[in-house]
């Protein structure tokens, strides 16, 4: 539109093969989404993206689950390279894998909010935070749980070295909640550690 705002047109295609895809594969499946997107960058330090549009989603035992797809999202730069985001989104999409058992989609909502900082010229940080509510669709027996629904909670943070611009070790630890109505609620800790080389 201009220097500070592009507007754009999208579709996208998915397609789910599970190895066990349940009776009538009804975890098999393919999803669309079409949605018009906005970028409007403000100044130099801040920008907002907006996405809206509509996703299908068919299993392959004809089961069919729709539902309007939005994001929004802005970013605020307070460094040559630290950032913060807020992300507010609403999707379609397979069930996770705590529920495939039951359904084969869901439909998710979730806030986020993601710090990026550089500590030196060779460390650098992130940290994150994210809450997801999710009501479940397309009972893959016909039948389920009712209100079958679920919240995750996490948080994570990750350090990275860099020995040189293309060798860089990192190290992530991240804790998530989960209350549900379909599998029993459980807690997950997770720690890794790792080399990256570039080339």
């Amino acid at each position: 539109v201009d220097s500070r705002t592009t507007v754009g047109v999208n579709y996208q295609y998915a397609e789910d093969a599970f190895v066990h895809p349940g009776p009538n594969h009804a975890l098999d499946g393919y999803q669309q989404t079409a949605y018009l997107s906005l970028v409007r960058r403000f100044n130099p330090r801040l920008s907002l993206t907006l996405n809206g549009g509509y996703t299908i989603r068919n299993s392959q035992d004809g089961t069919e689950s729709t539902s309007p797809s939005a994001l929004g999202s802005i970013v605020y730069n307070y460094g040559p390279v630290s950032t913060l985001t807020l992300t507010v989104s609403e999707s379609l999409s397979e069930a996770n894998f705590g529920s495939t058992g039951a359904f084969s989609a869901q439909q998710n909502t979730s806030v986020a909010l993601q710090a990026n900082h550089r500590v030196t010229a060779k460390l650098s940080a992130v940290a994150d935070l994210a809450y997801t509510y999710s009501t479940f669709t397309a009972p893959v027996t016909g039948f389920g749980p009712s209100n079958p629904s679920e919240q995750a909670t996490s948080a994570h943070i990750g350090l990275r070295y860099y020995f040189q611009n293309w060798l860089s070790a990192t190290t992530d630890y991240s804790h998530t909640e989960i209350t549900s109505t379909v599998v029993q609620p459980y807690s997950r800790n997770t720690i890794s550690v790792g080399m990256t080389v570039s080339y």
